[in-house]
C-alpha cells in the first residue's frame, strides 16, 4: 500500500505542472491582436466646462462674475465620498473656463454658482444656479484606462437688481 501511495505521488508531481503549464498557453492565446498591458491606477477622464456669463436683459458680457464650481461624489457613492470645490472669475469677455480630471462625473450634476461680488459698482446681478451633468455618451476619444474627454459650453443669463430692491431684501433681514 505504501508502495502504491509512493508511486501515485512520483508520477502526478510532474503530471500536473505539465497539464497546469498546457492550461497557461492555452489562456495566453487570444484573438486580439493588441497585447494585453496590466495597468496600474484608476480609470479617469477629463471633463471640462466652458462657459459665458452675460446680462439677461442686453446679453452684455459681464465680466469679474464670481463662478463656484462644485460636486459631491457622495450623491452617487456614500462609501468613498469626496468632496470639490473650485472658484473661477470671469474674464473682460464674461467668459470661463473650468477642467478636471476625475473618475466621479458620471451622471452627477456638477453645481455651478454665479454670483456679483462687486456690489459696490451700482449694478448688481442676482446669483444663479446652473447644473451640468456628465454623461458616459458625452465622452470621446477614450483608451483602455483613459475614459475619454467631455465638453459642455454654457451660457449663464443673470439677473440685473436694482438699488431698491436691494435696499427691501436688506430690510427684510
Amino acid at each position: 500500500m505504501k508502495m502504491l501511495s509512493h508511486l501515485f505521488t512520483k508520477h502526478t508531481s510532474w503530471l500536473f505542472p505539465c497539464l497546469l503549464s498546457l492550461l497557461g498557453f492555452s489562456c495566453s492565446d487570444s484573438d486580439d491582436p493588441e497585447p494585453l498591458i496590466c495597468e496600474y491606477g484608476s480609470p479617469f477622464a477629463h471633463f471640462a466646462i466652458k462657459g459665458k456669463v452675460v446680462s439677461e436683459t442686453d446679453q452684455k458680457a459681464l465680466p469679474d462674475m464670481q463662478v463656484i464650481i462644485n460636486y459631491d461624489s457622495q450623491i452617487r457613492d456614500s462609501t468613498y465620498a469626496t468632496y470639490f470645490r473650485d472658484t473661477l472669475y470671469t474674464d473682460i469677455n464674461g467668459d470661463f473656463e473650468w477642467d478636471t480630471h476625475d473618475i466621479t462625473l458620471y451622471h452627477m450634476p456638477v453645481k455651478i454658482i454665479t454670483s456679483d461680488p462687486d456690489t459696490l459698482s451700482g449694478t448688481t446681478f442676482a446669483p444663479d444656479t446652473t447644473l451640468v451633468t456628465f454623461e458616459s455618451s458625452d465622452m470621446q476619444n477614450a483608451e483602455r484606462w483613459f475614459e475619454g474627454e467631455a465638453e459642455k459650453e454654457i451660457t449663464i443669463a443673470l439677473k440685473p437688481v436694482s438699488g431698491e430692491d436691494e435696499a427691501s431684501k436688506e430690510g427684510e433681514k
